[in-house]
């Protein structure tokens, strides 16, 4: 398996926006996290005046495969150092999530055991509880295809 990086921006302008929905050069990948850093506007030069939204992530068959549990800065305060690193661990709080782990048996996972989840793609990210009209979102998707 090899890593892929794939870039997802756009303006952060409604409630419940999409950046994008993109490919992850195979059919099937594993998200094994994601780099974000929200900007004041597309050029890139000072952090984001929203300094608390959500991130989403759908799959190709429109399941949430991740969501901020609460409202997160992304924006920092300085620009290209405060990117927020997120490398998930799937576990048994996937409560509002379209895909639930089970252990071999069909029970629900126990906290920790969960195993990585295995995505169609294209996915969607998505900006929620955002609304500046100008703040523009970076997010770097860290996959395994």
């Amino acid at each position: 398996m090899a890593f892929r990086k794939v870039r997802f921006a756009g303006l952060t302008s409604s409630a419940d926006v999409s950046i994008g929905t993109k490919g992850l050069s195979a059919r099937y990948g594993i998200i094994r996290g994601f780099r974000c850093q929200s900007f004041a506007t597309s050029a890139m030069a000072a952090v984001g005046i929203d300094k608390a939204f959500k991130i989403r992530i759908t799959d190709a068959n429109n399941d949430i495969v991740y969501l901020d549990a609460l409202d997160r800065n992304y924006a920092g305060t300085v620009v290209g150092t405060d990117e927020v690193t997120i490398n998930y661990v799937v576990d048994d709080t996937l409560t509002g999530l379209g895909v639930v782990n089970v252990d071999a048996t069909g029970a629900a996972a126990t906290a920790g055991s969960g195993s990585a989840q295995i995505v169609e793609g294209p996915v969607t990210v998505a900006v929620v509880n955002g609304g500046t009209a100008t703040d523009y979102c970076v997010l770097d998707l860290m996959v395994e295809v």
